[in-house]
């Protein structure tokens, strides 16, 4: 397991998962890392399967949320641009 990832595990225990991913996938880690570091958490210290469920459903949500944010973006962007034409 990278540091990054240690890192990953240590603070979402601190401050939550969801805060975690947020400031996570703002620093430009994908969703991949964090469900392994999240997944590796979970194994190491031996969570009960619905928490470790809740955390992946809570971390779904915000990837899921950043990826509509990061299309909304998209799209007004291109929508400019046709303006700007």
């Amino acid at each position: 397991m990278t540091t990054a990832m240690l890192a990953i595990t240590a603070l979402a225990a601190t401050i939550g998962v969801e805060l975690v991913a947020r400031l996570s996938i703002t620093a430009g880690m994908t969703s991949i890392h964090l469900l392994a570091a999240i997944h590796v958490h979970a194994a190491m210290t031996r969570c009960a399967i619905h928490v470790h469920a809740t955390l992946l459903l809570e971390l779904s949500k915000v990837v899921i949320a950043a990826r509509c944010r990061g299309r909304e973006w998209r799209q007004h962007k291109a929508e400019h641009s046709k303006h700007d034409d």
